[in-house]
């Protein structure tokens, strides 16, 4: 994930406090206590740093795997990030066995809405335009 290698040094140059890199038997493990496997896309991305201390400068909080391992188990997916101290999470679901799609969950009635068909692209939407990432009530889907 080229984006996710910029994305990281933003956050750094911001001086967002990142935690280290998890090892793959850590964010394996995470995520089987939060009910999902840890799809490929998911062990690059926290092999790269281990969440976040608070959130960056979007108010965007990436959970640590602490967290992560301390949610309820749901059918929707493992909460991984939420924005502006949970006014909304960001979910992960997988969507095979190499790839998780994100979702957003707004902690209403409806179901929690899929943005991005893979973590890859979450990132790469984020890092070129966070704050088109979200915006209003206005979701932005694949191309």
């Amino acid at each position: 994930m080229h984006a996710l290698d910029a994305l990281i040094q933003r956050w750094r140059d911001e001086g967002a406090e990142l935690l280290p890199p998890e090892s793959a038997e850590a964010i394996h493990a995470a995520f089987r206590s939060a009910g999902h496997n840890a799809t490929p896309d998911i062990i690059e991305f926290y092999s790269a740093f281990g969440g976040m201390k608070s959130s960056d400068g979007q108010i965007l909080h990436v959970w640590t795997l602490a967290e992560i391992r301390h949610q309820p188990h749901s059918i929707h997916g493992v909460v991984f990030a939420d924005h502006m101290i949970f006014t909304w999470a960001y979910r992960l679901k997988p969507l095979s066995d190499s790839v998780s799609g994100v979702y957003i969950d707004h902690f209403d009635d409806a179901a929690p809405v899929p943005i991005a068909n893979s973590l890859e692209s979450f990132v790469e939407r984020y890092f070129t335009k966070p704050s088109r990432t979200y915006a209003g009530n206005a979701f932005f889907q694949e191309p």
